[in-house]
């Protein structure tokens, strides 16, 4: 499944697409570190339109402010060479210029003065032109340019910033962990993993969905090493434009890593309360169903109601504790017991016990869901 196939940045992908088909240029707002392809994307989407044109900018700060016009001139529209005073209207309505699609290649690396001058003044000079003849830019930037945009001057900011959430993050995780043939709750375990964790970062969720269940489950390292090929220290702060924290303030997977892997710690529990409690509950059911005439029988010698299934799984441990009992169902109770208390406590399981629990679920609901007095 490709990035841009997913719910969120298929729609952010549509949003550029009816701004272009709508006749407005666009400004793509990317933090640093963003998923690659859009450009690819793009023009698949377009297709029925041509194909992209592109330029390459200097973003110079002392670019003076009629160089992108002549750059843009000497590139598409040559016939304007013997104009003086080159303005956007004249670049407008040049016969060779319009109908284009241009991608602007460089405004990333930083802010330049003279192309975002040329961009506002190119859509207001662009409104007078139709749609149909009308040449729009596709200019990706980083999220500290500030352009000044609205409707009415043919020139829309679309911001990456928020568009991927965690369902995206579960959609890819579970199509690239199918792939590999990992099925069932140790699947489902590893995909909310992949996602809690990964938070809003496609990249790391791909890099996680390639990784071993172990390095899925405990995956400190594996971020870790990802903060130090990006540069980041434990001195790097949260910054939307460094893409080191969302929109929405939630930190960057690898750079909480280094930071505060506390973080991390939580986000790997909070995916395994999810997947995990429902299988300890399982097991509990599939333990007291199997015993059940013993277990009454002891409720019944203790003058307890004799209600087997209401037993939470730290009283059916002590009961099973008891002589009497096989050795290897109480085992089986005690660490079910273990692993809820932890959970309980809002901390992650070892990654052998959180693989046990998991890779025994399927077994373990078939026993759950059989009929009572079914051998």
């Amino acid at each position: 499944m490709n990035i841009w196939h997913l719910p969120g940045p298929s729609e952010f992908l549509g949003a550029v697409e009816r701004s272009l088909r709508d006749g407005e240029s666009v400004i793509l707002r990317f933090p640093e570190g963003s998923p690659t392809g859009f450009e690819t994307a793009l023009s698949v989407r377009l297709a029925d339109c041509g194909p992209l044109g592109r330029v390459e900018v200097n973003t110079s700060a002392t670019l003076s402010t009629g160089e992108p016009l002549c750059q843009l001139m000497e590139q598409f529209a040559p016939e304007l060479t013997a104009v003086s005073d080159l303005t956007a209207v004249d670049l407008c309505e040049a016969e060779g210029f319009g109908g284009r699609l241009i991608w602007i290649e460089g405004l990333q690396s930083g802010i330049c003065p003279a192309w975002q001058t040329f961009l506002e003044n190119y859509a207001q000079a662009s409104r007078n032109v139709s749609r149909l003849r009308r040449t729009l830019f596709v200019a990706p930037m980083g999220t500290e340019k500030t352009v000044a945009s609205g409707r009415d001057v043919a020139l829309k900011v679309h911001d990456w910033a928020g568009v991927v959430d965690e369902m995206d993050l579960v959609f890819l995780a579970n199509h690239r962990l199918r792939t590999r043939g990992i099925e069932g709750t140790l699947r489902t375990l590893l995909v909310m993993t992949i996602a809690r964790v990964a938070a809003w970062d496609c990249t790391i969720a791909e890099r996680l969905a390639e990784a071993g269940p172990d390095d899925i489950l405990d995956p400190m390292q594996l971020l870790r090493s990802a903060a130090q090929e990006r540069g980041w220290t434990s001195e790097t702060l949260p910054s939307v434009s460094r893409g080191t924290e969302s929109g929405a303030g939630v930190t960057h997977a690898a750079l909480a890593a280094i930071r505060e892997p506390g973080e991390i710690q939580r986000r790997m529990w909070s995916a395994q309360v999810s997947v995990l409690l429902p299988v300890v509950e399982l097991h509990r059911l599939a333990i007291v169903r199997e015993y059940r005439h013993q277990i009454v029988a002891e409720l019944r010698r203790d003058g307890q109601k004799e209600d087997a299934e209401a037993l939470e799984v730290g009283e059916l441990a002590f009961l099973l504790s008891r002589a009497g009992f096989d050795d290897d169902v109480a085992s089986r109770a005690e660490a079910l017991r273990r692993a809820r208390n932890v959970l309980a406590h809002g901390k992650p399981l070892m990654t052998s016990q959180a693989l046990v629990l998991a890779r025994s679920a399927s077994n373990t609901r078939h026993q759950a869901g059989r009929p009572d007095g079914e051998s």
